[in-house]
């Protein structure tokens, strides 16, 4: 193998994730457009990559039909008509907290049998 010859050009797409996902999507993969399909809630990189290929870059390029349910949903409407869009009853449900309120994030936790004593 030698590294002085010129890397090998390859379109980015759905072998970039399967089987594996690629260590190198970030130097390939072009600069993303705003609403970018990639940025929908809760879609795999598998997923973003078949609508990449299809020619659907952004959430407004998505077909009327695509299946898509709460957050995702509201998030595409939201790109369509450009503007906020609020689900109805949100309104109802944060009437019903009193304060004082707490929040953990759950993903900066560690848990106990993760941790490595042993150091």
């Amino acid at each position: 193998m030698h590294l002085n010859r010129e890397c090998r050009r390859v379109e980015p797409g759905a072998h970039c994730t399967d089987p594996y996902e690629c260590p190198f999507t970030g130097r390939c993969w072009p600069t993303l457009p705003k609403h970018h399909v990639s940025t929908l809630y809760r879609i795999s990189r598998k997923k973003t990559a078949q609508l990449v290929e299809a020619g659907r870059h952004t959430l407004a390029d998505l077909p009327s039909d695509f299946a898509a349910t709460g957050a995702a949903l509201r998030q595409i409407e939201s790109v369509r008509k450009r503007r906020l869009v609020v689900a109805p009853k949100l309104a109802d449900a944060l009437s019903e907290l009193t304060a004082p309120l707490a929040f953990l994030d759950f993903e900066t936790v560690s848990r106990a049998d993760s941790l490595r004593l042993d150091r």
